[in-house]
C-alpha cells in the first residue's frame, strides 16, 4: 500500500481505479486487497461527506433502516449476502429495491454492488467503509488520513464474517449430528416457532409484543397456547403437558427455541419476540425439519400437524388482529408449508 496518493487519486477520492481481469471467484473478488489498498489514504471533509451521505442512503433504501450499530447492520446483509440465502428470495428483495441518486461518482464493487437502473447494494465492505468514514469525520474537523492499520482491522473483520457464512452449512449439520445437537427440539418448541413464522413476526416492525394491561397479557399468552398445544398433541399425543410451558412469554418451550436457534435467529427482546429477518427463515424452516424427522415423525404427520396449527391459528387471529398483534399474509403462509414438506422430502431421503 503506497504511503501518498496520486494527484488523480486526490481529485477522486473515492473512485477505484481499473482492476484487472475478471475474477471468476466471487468470494475472492470480494476480499481481494487491491481493491482496499486503492482507496486514497488522504480524504478531504467534503469528499468524504458527500460519499457517507450517498452510503447511509443506498443503505437506508435496501434494508429500510438508516445505519445502526455495525454488528446489528452485519447481521441485516445476511439477507443478500449469506451463501445460504435462497435465489428466489434474493431476486424478490432486488425487485423491490428503489432507485438511489447519488452525488458521488460510487465506487464499483466490493463496497456498492449495481444492479441496473441507478439501484445500488451497499456490500460487507461498503458498511466497514461508511463505519470507518463516520468514525474519521467525527475526529477531525478538515482532511483525515486513512491507515494500513485502519485497512487492516476492516478487513480482519470482513474476512472473519465470510469464513463464518462459508462454514455455516457445515457447522450447523455437524452440530446436528454430535452432542451439540443431540436431542431435537420439541413439539411444543417447534410450535412455537411455526406460530412466528406463520403469524409473520419477521424482523422488530412485526414483533409479537407483549400487551402492558395483565388482563390482556393473560388473554393474549392463552389463545397462543392453544395454537402451539394444537400443533404439538398432533405430533406426540397420549402425553400430558402444562400449557403454562409453552408460553410466549416466558415459558420452557420460548427459552428451548431460543437457544436451539441462537439470537441471530429468535430474538427475545423484552417484550418483542421475533424471527430475526427473511434471510433466516430458511435456515430454521431447515432445522425444523431436521428434528421432527428425527423425531421419526412421518411426512403425512408433519403435515397434517402444521395444517391443524393453521387451523386453529385461524380462529384466534380476529382476537390477535384486535390488538394489533396478527401479520399473517396466506400466500406466506402456504410458502412456509411447501418449503417445510419439501425440507422433509430432502432430508427424508437420506434418513437410514
Amino acid at each position: 500500500m503506497n504511503d501518498t496518493n496520486s494527484a488523480e487519486d486526490d481529485s477522486q477520492p473515492y473512485r477505484l481505479k481499473g482492476r484487472g481481469s475478471r475474477r471468476t471467484s466471487s468470494l475472492l473478488a470480494i476480499l481481494q486487497t487491491d481493491a482496499w489498498s486503492q482507496l486514497p489514504r488522504t480524504w478531504s471533509r467534503r469528499d468524504a461527506t458527500v460519499l457517507v451521505d450517498d452510503l447511509t442512503r443506498i443503505w437506508h433504501a435496501q434494508s429500510g433502516d438508516p445505519p445502526q450499530d455495525l454488528n446489528h447492520d452485519i447481521a441485516v446483509l445476511d439477507n443478500y449476502f449469506n451463501p445460504l440465502a435462497a435465489g428466489s428470495r434474493l431476486r424478490a428483495l432486488l425487485v423491490e429495491l428503489p432507485p438511489v441518486s447519488t452525488r458521488s461518482e460510487a465506487p464499483r464493487d466490493p463496497f456498492i454492488l449495481s444492479i441496473g437502473d441507478g439501484r445500488y447494494l451497499v456490500t460487507p465492505d461498503g458498511r466497514l467503509l461508511l463505519e470507518l468514514l463516520v468514525e474519521k469525520l467525527g475526529q477531525y474537523e478538515q482532511s483525515f488520513a486513512m491507515s494500513q492499520a485502519d485497512w487492516r482491522e476492516a478487513q480482519s473483520r470482513l474476512l472473519s464474517l465470510y469464513r463464518a457464512w462459508s462454514q455455516q452449512k457445515l457447522r450447523d449439520v455437524i452440530a446436528l449430528q454430535t452432542a451439540d445437537g443431540a436431542a431435537p427440539m420439541l413439539p411444543q418448541t417447534i410450535g412455537i416457532v411455526l406460530f412466528l413464522l406463520v403469524n409473520g413476526n419477521i424482523g422488530i416492525r412485526r414483533a409479537f409484543r407483549r400487551p402492558a394491561d395483565h388482563t390482556d397479557f393473560t388473554s393474549i399468552d392463552r389463545l397462543t397456547q392453544d395454537v402451539v398445544a394444537e400443533f404439538a398433541d398432533n405430533i406426540s399425543t397420549g402425553r400430558s403437558r402444562r400449557k403454562d410451558q409453552f408460553s410466549l412469554y416466558g415459558g420452557y418451550a420460548l427459552t428451548e427455541a431460543r437457544r436451539r436457534l441462537g439470537a441471530r435467529r429468535l430474538v427475545v427482546d423484552g417484550p418483542k419476540i421475533y424471527i430475526f429477518s427473511e434471510g433466516v427463515i430458511d435456515e430454521i424452516i431447515e432445522r425444523i425439519a431436521r428434528d421432527l424427522l428425527r423425531r421419526e415423525v412421518s411426512p403425512l404427520a408433519a403435515k397434517t400437524a402444521f395444517d391443524s396449527l393453521v387451523k386453529k391459528y385461524r380462529q384466534i387471529r380476529p382476537q390477535l388482529a384486535a390488538f394489533r398483534l396478527a401479520f399473517e399474509q396466506p400466500a406466506s403462509t402456504e410458502a412456509i408449508r411447501e418449503r417445510l414438506m419439501e425440507a422433509i422430502g430432502e432430508h427424508g431421503r437420506g434418513t437410514p
